[in-house]
């Protein structure tokens, strides 16, 4: 359905960003900034903290509010985090602690947007026979994975680039997530 399409074109949104946003994070911290590989691992940590905690509690939000407007607003809140680390970038402002906050503020939006999304599934699901559900997650599944690789590929491309215009690229990414999810019922 085009209602399942939309769905699967922000899922594949979301985790373009995300390839983008794993591989970008590390040529940050190690490359741009010359820190020591061992502050990937904290950096991976913090991005990761806001989601364990902060999960039930999105959990809760996308049970009581439209999964729909979630969905559009943590889309589009997602993209700002990715334009001002890109403006840092650019400023030359880049700071580890800017990456920390860039990954708080990521792993917080994530603990919310997992359920939403996870919700907005079963709303988006042609039942057409046995085996529908089961269907529609594998396709799910493989749009996440393949939207991560891409997402990752195209990070490829950051030393003809530049890094700042990847980072744009993952707020543009984001906010064409909004827009898939705008369009859902």
């Amino acid at each position: 359905s085009a209602q399942f399409r939309w769905y699967l074109s922000g899922v594949g949104a979301w985790f373009a960003s995300f390839g983008i946003q794993a591989v970008v994070v590390t040529f940050l911290i190690t490359t741009v900034l010359q820190l020591p590989p061992s502050w990937i691992g904290i950096a991976q940590g913090v991005m990761n903290l806001p989601a364990v905690l902060l999960l039930l509690v999105g959990g809760a939000v996308a049970d009581h509010f439209d999964n729909r407007t979630l969905m559009i607003a943590l889309h589009m809140i997602a993209a700002v985090p990715a334009a001002l680390l890109a403006a840092a970038v650019t400023f030359g402002w880049l700071s580890f602690e800017g990456v920390i906050a860039y990954g708080l503020a990521i792993g917080t939006i994530t603990a919310f947007m997992m359920p939403a999304r996870e919700a907005m599934l079963a709303r988006v699901i042609v039942h057409d026979g046995p085996g529908s559900v089961q269907r529609a997650v594998t396709n799910a599944l493989g749009v996440q994975f393949l939207s991560q690789m891409i997402g990752m590929a195209v990070t490829t491309f950051a030393r003809v680039a530049g890094v700042a215009p990847l980072l744009f690229l993952q707020a543009a990414v984001q906010l064409f997530g909004a827009f898939s999810a705008s369009n859902l019922a």
